[in-house]
């Protein structure tokens, strides 16, 4: 376990033990509660279609916060992605007719 040439169990192991907490445990949790209620109000079709926005998001993040340079593929890619999760949520449908 290796990280910038020092070794990771040297850390003290009160400092080891928080961060496991924080990301094994409180991270878990906290996304497990909102993504429930994520599925309790849009249903579980279009809040499992959500699912694979994950990645888009994270390709949106790394350009903003992180600079990473995109190419074409890149674009295409999420697009792709946003178009299929939008099909799927039903974000595209059409409104039914209500009876006259």
């Amino acid at each position: 376990l290796w990280f910038r040439g020092h070794h990771l169990l040297a850390a003290p192991p009160t400092d080891l033990l928080v961060q496991g907490f924080y990301q094994g445990v409180l991270t878990a949790v906290v996304s497990l509660v909102l993504y429930s209620f994520g599925v309790a109000r849009l249903g579980a079709s279009a809040a499992g279609a959500f699912v694979a926005f994950g990645p888009v998001v994270a390709a949106l993040l790394a350009i903003v916060l992180l600079g990473e340079r995109t190419d074409t593929r890149d674009w295409i890619a999420i697009s792709v992605i946003t178009l299929g999760v939008g099909l799927a949520s039903g974000a595209f449908a059409r409104p039914k007719p209500q009876p006259t």
